[in-house]
């Protein structure tokens, strides 16, 4: 990893040390279109000044409701550099929905339905620059992402500066990202893998490459379309990696892949080791709810057949795990809750009750997840089940149960068809 890694660990400082030094080098492109990380840095100071002009400050929450692309990550980095914290909208979401989430998350502004050249350049708007950005308390929000809502009552998940900081550098220095390197970004900006993308990414001086529209709906074209632009990681749910081994035709293909992730729901083994054994790259196995993003990884090894089950792993640096008993007691080894405490967690929900979602011991908080392991002496966490009926799709908690109303129909529907554009 070749950032700079720096004394004050927020997510803004991160990302301006990068932006601030990688000059002339592609930053982000979407196979059509691309910016430098000169170009990011200018129009997302620009975005910075615009909200600076609109009385956005420090601790602030800026509501983005927008598709990912070049110009949504723009707005994004802004949304940090002027010290706000970002919360991601799908434009697809129906109005009463989202009118109810917003009221939810009670943001200071939202940015929507402009035109994609629309970027608010002060020569246009003619507002004053920032000269120099405000500071950022560590323990400030750098975004808030909403769970998935499947029983009507979704949670905005707050998400610290410290916390955001310490992932994307530990998920940095897992792979060894790089300036040479090429990153992937097939998920939303609602899902926490999408922090990976961009900040990991971003922050190690990498190449971001948005894939194209609707790729997780033809697998053979996402397959050429890494190969072209020589893709060298992917962090991705198990759902898009069976898709890609099982109907992307990637073993005629010479792709460059050196680092597959995973997350958000059970390791697609078999159809993971068919892409290792085509590409040599290396697998992990990440585990994480958005309140806690990673907090668990497992490399698996080549030893490993399709049939083993992988594990969940051992919690990454600066985050501990815990096993509630049905006893009550809390341990290092046996069956039950998976607790986690640690530099990853979340500060809390916003705007919403805290009561029973965490524990106090021993001087520490561990976020109750809802996850059942089980651990034995040296050995790693496996994953069993959940406590109540949740299952996972697309790496969305989801109740297989419960009865729908067609808005949230309509809703889950949008996070496979992203068709809008982004617009401040």
């Amino acid at each position: 990893m070749e950032a700079e890694q720096g004394s004050e660990k927020n997510l803004q400082r991160w990302l301006e040390t990068a932006l601030e030094s990688r000059t002339d080098q592609i930053a982000i492109s979407d196979g059509q279109a691309s910016l430098s990380y000169r170009e990011l840095e200018i129009k997302s100071r620009s975005v910075a000044s615009f909200l600076h002009s609109r009385g956005i400050r420090p601790g602030d929450l800026v509501a983005l409701k927008a598709e990912k692309n070049l110009q949504t990550i723009c707005t994004v980095l802004g949304i940090l550099r002027s010290g706000a914290a970002y919360l991601p909208l799908d434009p697809g979401i129906p109005e009463t929905r989202m009118r109810n989430l917003l009221h939810l998350a009670s943001p200071s502004l939202l940015m929507e339905d402009c035109e994609d050249a629309a970027f608010p350049v002060r020569e246009a708007l003619g507002f004053a620059p920032i000269s120099q950005f405000p500071k950022v308390d560590v323990s400030s929000p750098a975004y808030v992402l909403f769970t998935s809502g499947s029983t009507g009552a979704p949670k905005a998940v707050e998400i610290s500066h410290s916390a955001a900081f310490h992932f994307v550098r530990w998920a940095a220095s897992l792979v060894g990202l790089g300036s040479k390197d090429s990153v992937l970004s097939t998920s939303s900006l609602g899902f926490d893998l999408s922090t990976f993308d961009l900040f990991s990414t971003l922050g190690s001086g990498s190449r971001l490459v948005l894939a194209p529209k609707g790729s997780s709906t033809f697998p053979a074209s996402l397959a050429r379309f890494m190969e072209k632009e020589g893709i060298s990681v992917w962090y991705t749910v198990p759902s898009l990696i069976r898709m890609l081994a099982d109907h992307g035709r990637v073993e005629g293909l010479d792709l460059k892949l050196r680092a597959l992730l995973s997350a958000g729901d059970r390791f697609a083994t078999a159809a993971a080791l068919r892409i290792r054994e085509s590409t040599g790259c290396r697998l992990f196995n990440l585990y994480g709810p958005t309140e806690t993003n990673v907090c668990t990884a497992f490399e698996i090894p080549k030893t490993f057949g399709p049939d083993q089950n992988v594990p969940i792993g051992s919690p990454v640096p600066g985050n501990e795990c815990l096993i509630l008993l049905e006893s009550g007691q809390m341990e290092d080894f046996g069956k039950g809750e998976l607790l986690v405490a640690g530099s990853h967690v979340m500060t809390g929900y916003r705007n919403s009750s805290n009561e029973g979602c965490f524990l106090e011991w021993n001087q520490k908080r561990f976020y109750k997840t809802g996850d059942i392991v089980e651990r034995r002496e040296r050995e790693e966490f496996q994953l069993i089940g959940r406590k109540d009926g949740l299952v996972k799709s697309w790496g969305y908690r989801v109740h297989p149960g419960e009865s729908r109303s067609e808005e949230h129909t309509s809703e889950l529907q949008s996070r496979l068809h992203l068709v809008c554009r982004l617009l401040l």
